[in-house]
């Protein structure tokens, strides 16, 4: 069970952190670097076939995967978030069942992670990361201490929300059907639990909606202020072309941004 002010506190908490993360940005990192992160800069090996530099920007991939989701995750929220005339949303298994599907895929997400890495190691070493590999396996370490570890080094609340939001014992017990109802005790029991001190064994239906609305909060928002970021680009730079050093590129070059097409384009 979740309430309407826990709902909205949750909402309120993660859209701070996220402020202060990029309010940290701009006023410590290179405007290049700030730029290549709302261009989604990638690395892909395999572009080198047909194309000098495999440095890529705006990867329609990535776009296409995150619009999906996002509308599910609107639609999902709208029909069982909303609180219309209510002040709470009770327990319900079969809602349950569907969070914990959209929580894997959330703390799965490739294109989510990487994200997270790249703001994490861009307020760490001041640089953009092009090129991130998110591990198959391990994804614990991946995210406390090669994610998490940075913000919590700068004092950032982004590092609490995520602490709030993600558990491997979770994820691991949802992804592989280990986890099953106890509703006398109105908990979660993990089938996982092996023993080890940073483990769950269980977590009560409450602990486990809050754990759900930091994590699915979290993916959205980040969603949601790196759009809010790209479209105003041009008002806060007062240009929507800048010539900057690019990688592989022995001299500086000219990137455009479209606001009609939301896209970064190379510019002559």
């Amino acid at each position: 069970m979740i309430t309407k002010e826990q709902f909205a506190a949750i909402e309120q908490e993660v859209e701070d952190s996220l402020s202060e993360l990029f309010g940290y940005i701009a006023e410590n990192c290179e405007f290049e670097d700030y730029l290549f992160l709302l261009a989604d800069g990638e690395y892909k090996a395999e572009m080198q076939s047909v194309s000098a530099n495999p440095h890529v920007i705006d990867y329609i991939i990535n776009k296409r995967m995150d619009r999906s989701r996002m509308e599910f995750f609107s639609q999902f929220a709208g029909k069982y978030y909303s609180f219309d005339g209510f002040v709470r949303v009770e327990n319900d298994s079969y809602r349950a069942h569907l969070e914990m599907m959209i929580y894997t895929h959330v703390w799965e997400s490739e294109h989510f992670l990487k994200q997270l890495f790249r703001l994490s190691e861009l307020i760490s070493s001041g640089n953009y990361a092009w090129s991130v590999t998110v591990p198959p396996m391990g994804k614990h370490e991946f995210i406390r201490t090669d994610i998490r570890s940075k913000f919590e080094a700068k004092g950032l609340s982004i590092a609490a929300v995520m602490k709030k939001g993600y558990h491997s014992s979770l994820r691991n017990a949802f992804a592989h059907s280990q986890y099953y109802y106890n509703t006398n005790n109105q908990e979660i029991e993990l089938a996982n639990f092996g023993g080890a001190t940073w483990e769950l064994r269980e977590i009560t239906f409450d602990a486990w909606s809050s754990r759900f609305c930091y994590s699915i909060w979290l993916n959205y928002k980040l969603h949601v202020q790196l759009h809010h970021l790209r479209i105003n680009i041009a008002n806060g730079t007062g240009s929507n072309r800048w010539t900057i050093n690019y990688p592989n590129e022995p001299q500086p070059i000219k990137i455009e941004y479209n606001v009609e097409s939301d896209t970064f384009a190379y510019s002559q």
